[in-house]
């Protein structure tokens, strides 16, 4: 509530100067150009004593409350309660000081003293009284100040108007911001664009829209408004139709961007990049960190480690969003240098490792193989439940069970809870190191010690830990009587226990299930085909490839990379393009060879030999 302050005395006035005072130097704060030239006067305006006898204190009280580098709100204080009289300026800026400070109810407090002594209260008073009320989340007080507004004859006043909307629309209430709005003599473009801004922050697009076209002044931000709001939603037609609409002199990067991020959220890649190359004018950090974005959503890789090289080509200095969309693309190459060119970006430019980052990192080095630097950004980075279980699912990705079960008694010793994702972790570790009965009991714990209901995605890793002991009749079992239908994951996991142990009626029904699934991919059937070659019942393999050509099924080409010297090296099914290909086939046929001659259970079959 808005009730005068307490009274309380005024400042006693000031000293009558002394006869012999240099009148140039009680004037000198008004003639200063300059910051160091205003503190220097400062000082000497106390040194000599006076400092309380200035005439025009204006100058100082405007330099230490509002200056963006020198201010000094307990000295803009001292200032202003020096002043006999201040008037409505000297009450305006403390109360912006107190704004600007976040320090919103001071700002409340000292408008109740200004409205006590029945000081001057003018348009900017009210407005940054409006202020205030919005930053300190006081509704009632701001519904008072325009009560004060209409008593004063400021209701129509655009300054104080347009401060009032943007009270109304930061708290959700766009009826009472319309209704200022309608209540204007003469709105002017803010008054437009901050209802416009209103609505789109809503999410009331239709409204923006049609307010939009409504206003015979358009600005850029009036138009990059609305296109931000289409490309929020991913609708990249109606961001290109305004985009094509737009005048020329207010089409900048930020519009632009907002192109570039309707066709991102789209999912139109091609679309996106083929507006970003061909941007009229110069690209920012957002334009590139847009189209990586939207290359690491349509899983083109490559492309966004191409982009992330040509945006340092042009030395565009990347920001905290650029390296969290580019860490994907970075774990999927296997590019050990491309992470610790990150890492380092990280530590020269002062980003902060927060979960985001530093997981993302985590995951990037775990991908790359590198489990002693994924630990070293571990133990940089503040731990939360995101950064243990990044750290635990590294080591298990990467056949570190035990590490992984130590890392969670380390967790657990102090005092944080799992999640789900926690299990993932612990379910897979279990699974690489065949630790059957432990990871039996991690899945049962859940429920009964964590109230946490399992997934699709813990009892895959079920799945795999049954399928890859052997236990494929419990595996199978534990599929059928899952509380929601397997997906193709479960299925896969299944099949690929079914072809380490050599269970072919079982990999047969596997093979029929995940066709349900996908009719058109013929791989479950390569597998199977695979195990008959293995077992030299070559009329079964005849009969399943006949199956395959004559269904017109597919199968989709596997790709992997690897890190050599600093060089990525791809390599694809059916893949004779490397330039060393011959060698390398080579040395796989020699592979297989001694993997047959040894009888190992870590057979290549699937693998396609070309010579």
């Amino acid at each position: 509530m808005l009730t005068p302050a307490t009274a309380s005395s005024h400042p006693p006035p000031f000293p009558k100067p002394p006869s012999k005072i240099n009148k140039s130097l009680l004037h000198f704060p008004d003639l200063c150009t300059c910051p160091r030239e205003i503190q220097q006067s400062h000082a000497q305006l106390i040194k000599t004593g006076l400092d309380k006898t200035t005439l025009h204190p204006t100058k100082l009280l405007t330099f230490y409350a509002l200056s963006p580098d020198h201010s000094d709100l307990t000295k803009a204080i001292s200032i202003f309660d020096r002043i006999d009289s201040p008037d409505s300026f000297a009450w305006n800026t403390l109360i912006r000081a107190y704004n600007n400070h976040n320090l919103s109810q001071n700002a409340l407090l000292l408008f109740c003293r200004l409205v006590h002594h029945s000081f001057l209260v003018d348009h900017y008073t009210l407005a940054f009284v409006v202020t205030a009320c919005a930053n300190s989340r006081a509704f009632e007080e701001g519904k008072q100040v325009q009560a004060w507004a209409v008593k004063l004859g400021f209701a129509r006043d655009a300054y104080v108007s347009n401060t009032l909307m943007r009270f109304y629309c930061a708290r959700g209430l766009l009826e009472d911001a319309r209704r200022v709005f309608d209540g204007m003599r003469d709105p002017d473009l803010v008054s437009w664009n901050t209802l416009l801004h209103g609505y789109v922050e809503a999410g009331e697009i239709d409204l923006a829209r049609r307010l939009f076209d409504r206003m015979d002044e358009r600005d850029g931000f009036s138009w990059n408004t609305m296109m931000g709001a289409y490309a929020e939603r991913g609708d990249a037609v109606s961001a290109l139709g305004l985009f094509s609409d737009m005048p020329l002199m207010e089409r900048g990067v930020v519009s632009w961007n907002c192109l570039l991020d309707a066709y991102v959220r789209a999912g139109e890649i091609d679309h996106a990049l083929d507006a970003f190359r061909s941007m009229s004018v110069k690209k920012n950090v957002v334009s590139w960190s847009t189209v990586i974005a939207g290359c690491v959503r349509g899983r083109l890789y490559e492309e966004a480690l191409k982009l992330f090289r040509e945006m340092q080509l042009q030395r565009i200095k990347p920001n905290r969003v650029t390296l969290l969309n580019i860490l994907p693309a970075i774990a999927n190459s296997g590019s050990i240098s491309i992470c610790d060119w990150v890492f380092s970006c990280v530590e020269q430019n002062g980003f902060r490792l927060d979960d985001k980052l530093g997981s993302g990192l985590i995951n990037a080095y775990s991908s790359c193989g590198s489990i002693d630097r994924a630990r070293q950004v571990f133990e940089r980075i503040k731990k939360d439940i995101y950064s243990w279980n990044s750290m635990m699912l590294a080591l298990a990705t990467n056949g570190r069970s035990s590490d992984t079960m130590d890392l969670f008694l380390k967790m657990s010793s102090e005092n944080l809870m799992p999640n789900d994702v926690t299990f993932v972790a612990l379910l897979k570790a279990c699974s690489h190191g065949g630790l059957v009965e432990e990871g039996l009991n991690y899945f049962r714990s859940m429920r009964d010690e964590y109230s946490i209901e399992p997934d699709i995605v813990h009892y895959g890793c079920v799945v795999d830990l049954l399928g890859r002991a052997g236990r494929l009749g419990d595996a199978q079992e534990l599929i059928l009587r899952l509380p929601f239908k397997p997906n193709s994951i479960i299925w896969n996991s299944l099949l690929g226990a079914c072809r380490v142990h050599g269970d072919m009626d079982l990999a047969e029904w596997v093979a029929e299930k995940l066709t349900e699934i996908d009719p058109l991919d013929h791989s479950p059937f390569v597998v199977v085909s695979n195990m008959y070659a293995s077992s030299g019942c070559w009329m079964d393999v005849e009969k399943v490839r006949d199956a395959i050509g004559r269904d017109g099924l597919r199968k989709l080409a596997g790709w992997s990379s690897i890190e050599v010297d600093g060089v990525v090296h791809e390599f694809g099914s059916r893949d004779s393009t490397h330039q060393r290909a011959g060698e390398i086939y080579a040395l796989l046929h020699g592979f297989q060879s001694h993997s047959k001659s040894m009888d190992s259970l870590q057979r290549i079959d699937q693998v396609v030999i070309i010579p």
